[in-house]
């Protein structure tokens, strides 16, 4: 289950990770150092999952929420998720040039430190 985790990360389905990472019930059957390591798995997974959320609205508080429509996408948040995952700002036709410049950078920084 923890490689499916993993792949919802991957993939931006974060609901449905969060869901599956606190769905294991612990069984009788379960040794302390099991469960402890278990712990420590859901944890580092759901810090992910986090950690992937916080990027999203640092990249959607800078577009201009006006859910067009006119980049393909429903919403703002869901062009933040597909920005994070590399599609160019210039599809977001009313954002503001400044502000393409600072989701670029953004952009830049989160790769950087994903890198390290």
């Amino acid at each position: 289950i923890v490689e499916e985790v993993l792949l919802d990360i991957e993939t931006g389905d974060y609901d449905k990770a969060y869901i599956k990472a606190n769905s294991i019930p612990y069984t009788q059957d379960w040794s302390s150092d099991i469960e402890e390591k278990w712990d420590r798995i859901r944890e580092s997974l759901l810090k992910q999952i986090e950690e992937y959320k916080f990027k999203i609205e640092e990249i959607y508080e800078l577009l201009p929420k006006f859910n067009c429509g006119s980049c393909g996408n429903p919403s703002c948040m869901q062009m933040a998720e597909k920005i994070l995952k590399g599609e160019s700002i210039d599809n977001c036709r009313p954002c503001s040039a400044e502000n393409a410049e600072l989701i670029k950078k953004k952009i830049e920084q989160i790769n950087k430190k994903t890198k390290k």
